[in-house]
């Protein structure tokens, strides 16, 4: 009985000592849990702190980079200044470009709406101008030629003293990068300071409106406040939708009469409602200087030029010799020479030049053809664009300027003069009996589709996704342009091409669409070949990097081109792998913070 009496004490006696164990262990769980807590929190300050201090590293090296030695005009040496942004000027005048072009009242009537409120150089107060002017049209109507040759007046200008900030050119169009427009705005106006940095497009706004609000600036160098920012007339070419413009000029652009001017173009003015003001027509017809009072934006509407204006452009569009004499003259010659019209036998002209030849400036129809009621520019509708393609075919071939004519003539309703008149000029390229060089210019037209919107592409960027050498392209690139199928400039110093918008949407149409497999393999073929060319098959990143130990050197405009759009490219080439490579490079990265 003793025994087993004793045996619940001895048996709680052991589940006491295995009790006290077992705490004593978890006690030591606890701690080592405890301890990892811990160091999970160091780690994770220690980790933020890092980041932190890459950021503030980055920013400081981002800026020591931009940033330039500035030794002359007086300053001390190793003064800051920043790097000169891009020049936002008005693009130069187009080829077939005629002063008298029949949109004179309406150029006349626009710098007028913007010079209101300013008398003798200075601004007023409270007078209720409009401090927003578009130009509206259908596309190719001519309101980018229009809008630069507001931007070019005298009146306007920094010696005009209207604008002594000066004159800012923005294209938008349809697939605009928002902050990159706002940045180059910024640089410009802030100069020679530095911009501020934007981590926003909201950002971005807020920056703009304090500028064209003129608000007191404060100078980044010293410190000291300078007093209000100087007037800016602004130019938004291009302006698709109403978001665009609000990020640009921000929610109301009824800022101060003292502030600065915005131009806009656009297709439909239902992309001024940026505020809660209806836009108000201008009639250009009855117009007067007295331009009407209020807040709300103005619009002046492009219609389509006259018989005369529009005859102007084709016959000086398709005799580029013509340009060097007088109106008068030219005008005269133009009407003899028309009279004289093409031999029909063997669709030769009366000298004798071949109906295929490019720039046979000889006569293509008789005068009733381009002044009749019912003739072939009425048809085209006095649209600039379809009048200019026009006069490219015209001087191109007598043969397929005849069935242009067949075409639009016996159309009994509207029909799109730009489409027919581009599908005869392929046909012309393209016809079996011309020259190989024809129908590798349209191929190579089509391919151009590729191109963003709005932009220059140097003749050794063609090169590259035509498959020829730099000469080739240069000729057939001359060839596209003397078609008036694309417009020629400069891009560092290099013949260049760029499309206007109108045509570039329909070789999208024709390649199938932006998303077409068609389109898709023509990114890739393009990187593919600069890969190819200038770095061995190597990483994309060599063709912007800023020294090349390749043999045979890029070409400056073909590496400044890339160093904008070879992203742009890889994303539209869905190249995936390419493009994280690409961001990930230094290479990249410096030359994006360099800007060479």
């Amino acid at each position: 009985s003793d025994s087993v009496a004793v045996l619940p004490h001895t048996v709680i006696s052991k589940l006491d000592g295995a009790l006290d164990s077992l705490r004593a262990t978890n006690d030591q769980h606890l701690a080592v849990f405890s301890e990892l807590q811990k160091m999970k929190v160091q780690l994770m300050r220690s980790f933020d702190a890092r980041v932190d201090n890459f950021e503030r590293r980055f920013e400081k090296r981002l800026r020591q980079v931009e940033l330039k030695a500035n030794d002359s005009g007086g300053a001390s040496p190793g003064t800051p200044t920043p790097v000169s942004p891009p020049a936002l000027t008005a693009p130069h005048r187009p080829a077939f470009f005629e002063k008298d072009n029949g949109h004179e009242r309406q150029i006349e009537c626009v710098v007028q709406l913007l010079l209101q409120g300013v008398v003798d150089g200075a601004a007023t107060r409270g007078r209720g101008e409009s401090q927003l002017v578009a130009i509206v049209g259908r596309p190719g109507r001519g309101k980018t030629v229009t809008a630069a040759e507001v931007a070019r007046h005298t009146e306007l200008g920094v010696a005009g003293g209207a604008f002594p900030g000066g004159v800012l050119f923005v294209t938008v169009g349809q697939e605009p990068s928002l902050m990159s427009i706002q940045h180059d705005m910024l640089a410009n106006m802030h100069w020679p300071e530095m911009p501020p940095s934007i981590g926003s497009v909201d950002e971005g706004t807020d920056r703009l409106v304090d500028v064209m609000q003129q608000r007191v600036r404060r100078l980044q160098s010293t410190g000291t406040r300078e007093g209000p920012w100087p007037r800016f007339l602004i130019v938004l070419d291009d302006v698709r939708n109403a978001s665009q413009l609000r990020a640009l000029v921000g929610p109301s652009p009824c800022w101060s009469s003292l502030g600065s001017r915005v131009l806009v173009t656009a297709r439909e003015a239902r992309v001024l409602r940026v505020c809660d003001l209806v836009p108000r027509v201008v009639d250009t017809s009855s117009w007067t200087k007295a331009a009407p009072r209020g807040d709300a934006p103005l619009v002046v509407e492009l219609f389509e030029l006259g018989v005369e204006a529009a005859r102007r452009i084709v016959v000086a569009d398709a005799e580029p010799s013509a340009r060097s004499r007088t109106r008068a003259a030219r005008a005269g010659e133009a009407a003899r020479e028309e009279t004289d019209g093409p031999d029909e036998a063997g669709g030769r002209s009366v000298d004798g030049d071949s109906d295929r030849s490019v720039g046979d400036s000889g006569p293509a129809v008789g005068a009733e053809a381009l002044s009749s009621p019912s003739g072939l520019v009425e048809r085209v509708g006095g649209e600039p664009l379809g009048l200019n393609l026009l006069g490219g075919l015209r001087r191109l071939s007598r043969q397929y300027w005849k069935q242009v004519s067949a075409d639009l003539s016996d159309a009994l309703e509207f029909i799109d003069a730009v489409s027919v008149i581009m599908s005869r000029m392929a046909a012309f390229l393209a016809d079996e009996s011309g020259s190989a060089e024809h129908a590798d210019a349209w191929q190579g037209l089509l391919q151009m589709a590729i191109f963003p919107e709005d932009s220059f592409v140097p003749v050794s960027v063609l090169a590259l996704l035509w498959g020829v050498n730099v000469g080739d392209a240069r000729r057939q690139a001359s060839l596209l342009q003397s078609c008036r199928l694309a417009e020629e400039g400069a891009a560092g110093g290099e013949m260049a091409l760029r499309l206007h918008d109108e045509i570039r949407d329909r070789l999208i149409d024709y390649n199938g669409g932006s998303a077409s497999e068609r389109v898709c393999q023509l990114h890739v073929s393009l990187t593919e070949a600069a890969a190819r060319t200038y770095c061995d098959g190597q990483e994309l990143s060599r063709l912007i990097s800023e020294v090349s130990d390749q043999a045979v050197a890029i070409p400056a405009p073909c590496r400044a081109y890339f160093r904008t759009w070879l992203c742009w490219h890889l994303d539209r080439g869905q190249q995936h792998a390419e493009l994280e490579d690409l961001v990930l490079s230094v290479a990249w990265i410096r030359s994006r913070v360099l800007r060479g």
